[in-house]
């Protein structure tokens, strides 16, 4: 009998464990899952940014069109001015780009952050 009750034992904590990995390898595969959405809609967010006027660009928020609608972003547009440059007009020039996505209905994810330099290149804008 006390050999029945440590096998029941054995098994029970095997069983356990096993559950709990799952639990834990669910949520790891939705975080790599936000992770892949996020850096994909961020890099066509930027794209997007890139192919509109250099002097339209400015800050802004909302969600991404289906299937994706579920994902938010808030755009945060800076001029870099000289001093943090050190390049000369170069508030007229360069922007910073400051995109975060996060979920809107997920407060336990971290945001995905990312922060690019956009440099009006456009043929005959003065530089």
């Amino acid at each position: 009998m006390l050999e029945v009750m440590i096998a029941v034992a054995i098994i029970s904590i095997s069983i356990v464990t096993l559950m709990g990995s799952q639990s834990q390898s669910i949520s790891m595969a939705d975080i790599a899952r936000f992770n892949i959405n996020a850096s994909l809609l961020a890099q066509k967010k930027i794209s997007e940014l890139e192919l509109i006027d250099f002097a339209a660009l400015a800050s802004d928020q909302g969600n991404f069109d289906e299937p994706f609608v579920n994902y938010h972003f808030q755009l945060e547009v800076n001029s870099l001015a000289e001093d943090a440059t050190g390049i000369p007009e170069s508030d007229t020039v360069l922007k910073a780009v400051d995109l975060t996505i996060s979920l809107d209905n997920d407060n336990n994810s971290s945001p995905y952050h990312i922060r690019s330099i956009i440099m009006n290149n456009k043929p005959g804008d003065d530089l």
